[in-house]
């Protein structure tokens, strides 16, 4: 029977629930393809059907009995195995081959004290007999490509009789060839009886190996795409549109070519009057890239957001947009080209030169990148202008505590005060606290990473207020991202569309401009389709 199945999963972290009745089968013999854009829910639910985490409610199946695992570990011991997109997490650097080949077994059994090098590699080449992998023992981890580590946990997984194999993003470093060798690998693992499952953000590399995709979208299954295999194939169309929200679309027949780099002559958006409440001013452009590529290796664009502006950056996971507006504000090293502020060349040494030449920057992983757990709302207002708040290397705590005051009653932050832990407040609050810093600091240009993922549709709206007078009334410019159209639509003058580096679509945010934007992130459905109809059996 060889199945594990996820019925109706939800999973809570406090008051939020980020898994809402989930349900999903993995099937021996089949390989299934989970897809959905940031913050979907895709790394929740691997950790419970693995047993990292532990399901709010809902339960799980295996091979149609009742299971409970109580870590990674206890999964793993019934037939459950996850390589991780961090491949590095599964295995011990400067050990050998063999030696991470038995990592999991030396915690379970009692072997000799003293491990001799040809004993450890005779118990791996035993572990190895029918998995179809040959290493050379010996040969330090460290020694191996990306794709060499890959197939050493790929092994090790076999080797411990896994029967469902999960493969969170395997193809992220991979060249190629080294995707067509890992897809000839899963299909002979399919052929043997095991289920597989690879969560992947390329739908062209899901619709050439899977037999079932699954769309989650907002800790929902939306929608499961099933292909009998000869000439059929999955319609990537309703993937996406599953992936974005956007539901019985009539797409034109039209659709923009994922490979062109410019926007097509005939994709403007269908005319309407812009969200914008003033007329954008000619001259020079705040922030202006010319002949940069978002992706290395891509395609040189060009993009540039003016003064009273808002832009609006879209496309599936892997688009290039983070990387695109990090190499704009100093995150990450100028590959390329040129970036123009206010007409003339310049090049953030760092998000500090940033800052001081009046450019904020607001990352997507508030948590990690924009928070410190513990620290006051006030000690956040302050943080990346300490020198505006400071005399003699000393921080002036009156003057902190009068700019967070006014932070709390000018942007509408609510539950706490400006000694409160600012992870203490709600998510949509955190976020008001992060983007509004930058507001009351009266930059000139402002970059937003997903300034909307975790937050609520209350917490959404203001923050969409306050970036629409920032830029409409303060005569600000504003360059944003979001894997989710509809959230720019509602908020932005202008969305520009990148496919894999590539700058495929550019209007006007009116009201009936989704249904361009699907097309042009479908890009040529013909060839998807025909990737996705030389599956092998």
């Amino acid at each position: 029977m060889n199945t594990l199945a996820a019925l109706e999963i939800s999973k809570s972290y406090g008051p939020v629930e980020v898994l809402h009745g989930c349900s999903l089968e993995l099937q021996g013999g089949h390989i299934t393809g989970l897809v959905g854009s940031n913050g979907a829910g895709k790394s929740t639910l691997i950790k419970i059907l693995s047993g990292a985490e532990q399901p709010s409610s809902g339960r799980l199946m295996r091979n149609g009995e009742p299971v409970r695992f109580a870590d990674p570990r206890d999964a793993n011991r019934k037939g459950i195995a996850v390589v991780h997109q961090n491949i590095a997490m599964g295995l011990v650097p400067n050990w050998t081959i063999a030696e991470n080949l038995l990592l999991d077994l030396l915690g379970e059994k009692k072997w000799p004290l003293m491990l001799k090098r040809s004993w450890l590699e005779r118990s791996a080449a035993e572990l190895l007999e029918g998995t179809g992998f040959q290493f050379d023992l010996a040969k330090r981890i460290d020694e191996l490509s990306v794709a060499g580590k890959q197939e050493v946990l790929l092994a090790r997984a076999l080797g411990r009789q896994a029967e469902v194999l999960i493969l969170d993003e395997p193809t992220a470093s991979l060249s190629t060839r080294e995707v067509e060798v890992l897809f000839e690998r899963l299909r002979l693992l399919r052929s043997q009886g095991i289920a597989v499952m690879i969560v992947t953000h390329r739908l062209h590399e899901a619709a050439e190996v899977c037999d079932e995709i699954v769309v989650l979208r907002d800790g929902r299954v939306v929608d499961r795409l099933s292909s009998l295999g000869g000439n059929e194939s999955f319609d990537m169309t309703r993937v996406i549109n599953g992936m974005l929200g956007v539901q019985d679309y009539g797409l034109r027949d039209t659709a923009v070519n994922g490979n062109q780099g410019t926007a097509s002559a005939n994709s403007t958006a269908r005319e309407g009057p812009s969200i914008g409440t003033v007329a954008v001013r000619s001259g020079n452009k705040a922030l202006e890239v010319v002949d940069v590529s978002a992706l290395p290796g891509g395609p040189p664009i060009r993009l540039s957001v003016d003064y009273g502006e808002i832009l609006g950056l879209t496309g599936l996971v892997g688009s290039g947009k983070t990387e695109l507006i990090e190499q704009m504000v100093g995150v990450r090293p100028l590959g390329s080209g040129t970036v123009l502020r206010d007409g003339k060349p310049w090049r953030a040494k760092s998000m500090e030169d940033a800052i001081s030449k009046g450019v904020g920057f607001v990352p997507e992983d508030r948590a990690r990148q924009a928070l410190f757990p513990g620290w006051s709302v006030a000690h956040h207002r302050s943080i990346p202008f300490l020198e505006s708040f400071s005399r003699w290397g000393l921080v002036r705590s009156g003057s902190e505590e009068y700019a967070g005051n006014e932070l709390i009653s000018r942007f509408g932050i609510r539950g706490g005060s400006t000694v409160t832990p600012v992870n203490f407040l709600s998510g949509g609050n955190q976020q008001k606290v992060v983007v509004s810093r930058w507001l009351a600091q009266e930059c000139d240009v402002l970059v937003l990473d997903e300034p909307f993922i975790g937050v609520d549709i209350g917490a959404r709206t203001d923050l969409g207020r306050l970036l629409r007078d920032f830029a409409h009334v303060q005569h600000k410019a504003i360059l944003m991202t979001s894997s989710d159209p509809r959230e720019l639509v509602e908020v932005v003058d202008r969305i520009v569309v990148l496919k894999q580096g590539a700058i495929v679509w550019e209007g006007k945010a009116t009201e009936g401009v989704l249904e361009d934007i699907v097309a042009a992130i479908a890009g040529d459905q013909q060839g998807v389709q025909a990737i996705g109809a030389k599956r092998e059996g």
